[in-house]
């Protein structure tokens, strides 16, 4: 399963236009949260059982943007921000390393195609391909500034845990294209698009609970309830 994900995920940066341009609100600190209760059906996988039962899960949801995020306590955040500050110093050293190469991997390849582009006079695939240049070349020089800022939100976020907790899933998520990769609790509720991109669900706009992902922690199984990283 990681294979064939690695497999993709190489294939869609040497052949797709990929790099996206992050919104401002995912960092808006100034937001207001309101806690939501939702009730979710539970439906036996792989079984002829259907239906289940109901799993109550309760959720702050941004005012931003109106992802919902696990609600827990701000004392409990403040110790995984504290948790955080080493794994993320380091961790998150060689992962911004290893997201710059890839950078440079994806502008290569996308100059290969606006070459391919221009030679054969499509010019709005020539943009996109310019406009994938721009923002791989932007990507690789303020990744080691999103690592120093990940450090600062941790920090930060012994005082501000609630505020600093969403920027830090912010910053991970774009700095990866994946929601998760140390902190997967800090993330907001997702569903997969019709490409495998996992992406934020405004419950603004849609409160439907179908294809939403449950909400894991890094180092425990628990799922959709406040536990430890």
């Amino acid at each position: 399963m990681g294979s064939t994900n690695l497999h993709t995920r190489l294939k869609r940066l040497l052949t797709e236009d990929s790099a996206e341009i992050p919104s401002a609100l995912d960092y808006y600190p100034l937001n207001k949260w309101h806690n939501v209760n939702v009730q979710k059906k539970i439906v036996a996988p792989n079984t002829t059982v259907g239906f289940t039962g109901w799993m109550y899960l309760s959720v702050s949801q941004d005012s931003a943007t109106g992802y919902q995020y696990l609600q827990e306590e701000p004392g409990v955040v403040r110790v995984k921000h504290l948790m955080l500050v080493l794994p993320t110093l380091f961790g998150h050293f060689i992962g911004a390393g290893a997201m710059m190469c890839c950078d440079v991997v994806g502008g290569v390849a996308s100059i290969v195609r606006l070459i391919g582009r221009l030679y054969t006079r499509r010019s709005k695939a020539s943009m996109d391909a310019f406009k994938q240049i721009c923002l791989r070349t932007a990507g690789f020089v303020v990744k080691p500034g999103i690592w120093l800022a990940m450090v600062g939100t941790n920090i930060l976020g012994i005082v501000f845990p609630m505020s600093a907790r969403k920027i830090y899933a912010s910053f991970e998520r774009n700095l990866y294209n994946r929601p998760g990769v140390l902190a997967a609790c800090f993330q907001p509720r997702y569903v997969f698009s019709g490409t495998g991109d996992p992406i934020p669900r405004d419950f603004r706009v849609d409160k439907q609970e179908e294809g939403v992902e449950p909400i894991r922690h890094t180092l425990s199984s628990v799922e959709n309830a406040s536990s430890w990283i």
